[in-house]
């Protein structure tokens, strides 16, 4: 099933659910794009099985929920009311964690390629005056008895050695290579490259998402028919970053609960998520790319460097 399609289906099924036709219905027509008579059949054999519209959905990847999820609102599924309210609530969770991954991928992507394109450049023009220019300069000045400057001498030692700085620029391209694929392919928010969690700047990012992650899912579970404490209880153990970001939601939660001023109170934390999730991407982004450019910027300042003292002491040498 295309991207697009999916896209489409659920914003078909947003709307259908809001007309409240029953679950079935809604899964048979918002299936009508796919022009796959094959698939809608088995969608509905799927759905007749389990009655459950949002284990159907699960199944053909039009959502992405966690698995242990599934039997918490099960219970409610086939009570019309909420299962619509569970649907809707399931496609905007659907739908947050996934604009904040695109924003990761979007500003990533737009600075890491930019990075990437400036090291292939620096790294070819360096090394070829690594290897073709300063040894140049070392057979000159060995002729004539004198000796280079210690930079230079450091350049030409550093670039005999087994880390070279032609051997290290390969490996920070290809470093660089792999975040930007990494980064590409974060198509679901709950299963990204476990090796992006050994990136600082990255890990960040995806650890913030478990709390945009918590409070959808909480929204979920209370859409289904669960109270906010039970929903609590049921979400163990809680994110880690909950209590540094978010140290009130709980109570705030709690309160507007009691007083039936819920829905205002999750479009309320759910949008400052969203800012803090923007703030943090940006940062993010600004930082993994400031290391990139300054390591380019000080490989290409050292061997410019290098390369240039000799021209100033030829004439003395000479």
């Amino acid at each position: 099933m295309l991207k697009n399609q999916k896209y489409f289906i659920q914003r078909q099924i947003k709307w259908l659910a809001g007309q409240n036709l029953p679950p079935e219905e809604i899964l048979q027509k918002s299936l009508t794009i796919l022009d796959d008579t094959a698939v809608t059949n088995q969608a509905i054999k799927d759905y007749k099985n389990s009655k459950n519209l949002i284990t159907t959905l699960n199944q053909l990847e039009i959502i992405q929920l966690d698995t242990d999820l599934i039997p918490l609102i099960e219970k409610s599924d086939r009570e019309t009311p909420k299962n619509i309210s569970s649907i809707i609530t399931l496609l905007d969770t659907n739908e947050t964690i996934s604009q904040t991954f695109s924003l990761l991928k979007a500003r990533l992507s737009a600075g890491l390629s930019y990075a990437l394109w400036l090291s292939i450049v620096a790294v070819s023009v360096l090394s070829i005056i690594s290897l073709k220019v300063l040894p140049q300069f070392e057979e000159i000045f060995d002729g004539f008895g004198a000796e280079l400057p210690a930079a230079t001498k450091l350049a030409l030692a550093w670039q005999d050695s087994f880390f070279s700085p032609t051997l290290i620029g390969g490996i920070f391209i290809i470093f660089i290579t792999f975040l930007l694929i990494s980064v590409h392919l974060l198509k679901k928010h709950n299963n990204p490259n476990p090796l992006l969690f050994y990136i600082p700047f990255i890990r960040g990012v995806i650890q913030f998402t478990s709390l945009l992650q918590w409070l959808t899912h909480v929204q979920l579970l209370n859409a289904a028919g669960y109270s906010i404490q039970k929903c609590f209880e049921k979400l163990l153990p809680e994110p880690a970053l909950l209590n540094k970001y978010m140290p009130y939601i709980k109570s705030e939660l709690i309160t507007a609960e009691k007083i039936g001023n819920l829905n205002t109170e999750f479009n309320f934390q759910t949008n400052h998520l969203n800012l803090l999730a923007e703030d943090i991407i940006t940062k993010a982004a600004r930082n993994l790319i400031a290391l990139v450019m300054v390591f380019v910027v000080s490989y290409v300042m050292f061997t410019i460097f290098a390369s240039y003292l000799p021209i100033f002491q030829l004439g003395a040498v000479v």
